[in-house]
């Protein structure tokens, strides 16, 4: 089980905030959410199971943000699990 915590946050109000875990090893989506906000800042706490069918795997949490300008921002950053 691995645990996601993160903050997003723009000078302006945000209009959602999508995120994202792929298992990059076998090319398949884990988890994929949307979060719809008026909020300048917001937190995501959140988890994934990743119930391995193999001895390890590489995974990517992606988040993309808009705001209620309509501007787009996205962030990867990638994890090793291992079983």
């Amino acid at each position: 089980n691995v645990k996601l915590n993160f903050k997003v946050s723009d000078n302006v109000r945000m209009q959602k905030v999508k995120w994202m875990v792929t298992n990059t090893t076998i090319d398949s989506v884990y988890l994929e959410r949307t979060e719809i906000t008026n909020e300048k800042e917001i937190t995501i706490l959140d988890s994934v199971t990743t119930n391995l069918t193999t001895t390890m795997a590489d995974f990517i949490v992606s988040i993309e943000a808009i705001d209620s300008a309509g501007n787009k921002a996205t962030s990867n950053k990638g994890f090793h699990v291992m079983n």
